[in-house]
C-alpha cells in the first residue's frame, strides 16, 4: 500500500526518494506520466491513513516495537504532501 502511495505521488508531484533502491519505479513513472492518476489520490491518502492507525495497523505496532514509529510516520507524511 505505502509503495502504491508513493508511486502515485511520484506521478502527481513529480518528486520522490531518489536511490539506486527506487530506480525501477522512478524509470517507470518517467515512462508513464501520462497516467492519469487523479483517481488514485483519496484511495491513496485513505490506505496512507489505515497503515498509520495504532489501532488498525500490524505494520505501526511493528514499527512501534523497534522503536522507529515516529520516523516511520515522518516517511508518511512527506508522501501524504506530495498527495496534497
Amino acid at each position: 500500500m505505502i509503495a502504491a502511495a508513493d508511486v502515485v505521488a511520484r506521478l502527481k508531484s513529480g518528486r520522490g526518494e531518489q536511490s539506486p533502491y527506487a530506480e525501477a519505479v522512478i524509470e517507470w513513472v518517467q515512462a508513464n506520466q501520462a497516467a492519469e492518476w487523479q483517481p488514485l489520490v483519496a484511495p491513496a491518502l485513505a490506505a496512507l491513513e489505515r497503515v498509520a492507525s495504532p489501532e488498525n495497523s500490524e505494520l505501526y505496532e511493528l514499527w512501534a516495537e523497534a522503536d522507529s514509529v515516529q520516523p516511520w510516520l515522518g516517511v508518511l507524511d512527506e508522501i501524504r504532501a506530495r498527495l496534497a
